[in-house]
């Protein structure tokens, strides 16, 4: 038997595609439930403008299979069946991207699959939209209330992790009825210049594309939440008492000191033993990435601790501190004056 190509295994997951078509800033939208059907609508319009189809499965019935309906909704969303996550190059607003900058995007999100998948997360298929990247996850949850709040903590910690000067990660395409760059069909927005082309968009799914479940979704949010609340300040608890000057502690030569420096992961994190792992109901290999640390991201702020085993829930970086008891000899200066 032949491996289905994208189109069909996002209509068997969803029952009914929505096809949307923009050109010349007018848009046309319909709903398709034969396969046969919605490349033919594709083919008539695939030399102009932009198509864009559906990711989630509707709880709509009998699809036309011609053009002219209704743009769809979040409240038409009976499943969610994908997962987005779309990494885009910084460049002028309303101009396609440059090689260069089409593969820092490529290269943010393959380090994004690695990070999901050292929690346990399976391997999405990855998509390129023409001017970013994607990583699209299957999955088969029904939106409800806990699940929006579970991917809103998820995608606006993803921002702050993954964002920088080079590369924007999208928080705003976890909604239901979201819709993604047609794969396959050529990404004309923006004028097209020698070093700016309009691509044709592609996804690679992999043999084996598992899915994410509401479980791993619910953790990973989680960890997210705690790893977001490690600031400055241990939460409603005294600050340590030494001399240092916490905001020049240097983490990594101060777990490489203790012995349980790991290895640099990406710009600002770390991995490396934790300094409970004994407490431990699992124990983690010598690659894995469940205890990291943090630098500080501005002048005034700590680095951060974060271990997602359950043992270590709500420790930070002063619990770090009270351990060991030495924080002052990392930092770069001592502190000048009295906190209050």
């Amino acid at each position: 038997m032949n491996r289905p190509d994208y189109l069909e295994l996002a209509l068997r997951d969803c029952g009914h595609i929505e096809l949307r078509h923009e050109h010349q800033g007018r848009w046309q939208s319909g709903t398709f439930g034969d396969l046969d059907a919605l490349r033919q609508a594709i083919v008539a319009r695939a030399d102009r403008g932009n198509l864009y189809s559906s990711i989630n499965a509707p709880a709509i019935g009998d699809a036309t299979n011609t053009m002219g309906g209704k743009a769809w909704r979040d409240a038409n969303i009976h499943r969610v069946v994908r997962l987005l996550v779309d990494f885009d190059p910084v460049r002028p607003r309303g101009v396609p991207s440059t090689e260069e900058e089409l593969t820092a995007a490529v290269d943010r999100r393959n380090r994004f699959v690695a990070a999901q998948m050292a929690i346990g997360w399976p391997h999405p298929a990855l998509g390129m939209s023409g001017n970013g990247a994607h990583a699209m996850y299957r999955c088969g949850i029904h939106p409800t209330s806990d699940l929006a709040e579970q991917l809103a903590d998820l995608y606006c910690h993803w921002q702050q992790e993954w964002s920088d000067k080079w590369v924007s990660f999208d928080p705003t395409v976890r909604n239901p009825a979201r819709i993604c760059r047609l794969y396959g069909t050529t990404n004309r927005k923006g004028e097209a210049t020698l070093d700016r082309p309009h691509r044709v968009s592609c996804i690679e799914v992999p043999t084996l594309w598992s899915g994410v479940s509401l479980e791993q979704i619910a953790e990973a949010a989680k960890l997210c939440r705690r790893a977001s609340s490690a600031r400055a300040a241990p939460a409603g608890g005294a600050w340590p008492t030494g001399n240092g000057d916490y905001a020049t502690l240097d983490a990594a030569a101060w777990f490489s000191g203790h012995g349980l420096y790991k290895r640099h992961l990406r710009r600002g994190v770390h991995a490396v033993h934790c300094p409970w792992a004994s407490e431990h109901s699992t124990a983690s290999g010598a690659h894995a990435r469940d205890t990291v640390i943090f630098d500080a991201k501005a002048p005034k702020l700590w680095p951060r601790f974060f271990c997602h085993h359950a043992h270590c829930d709500g420790r930070q970086i002063t619990h770090v501190m009270a351990l060991w008891d030495d924080a002052d000899d990392y930092c770069r200066t001592a502190f000048s004056h009295r906190r209050t």
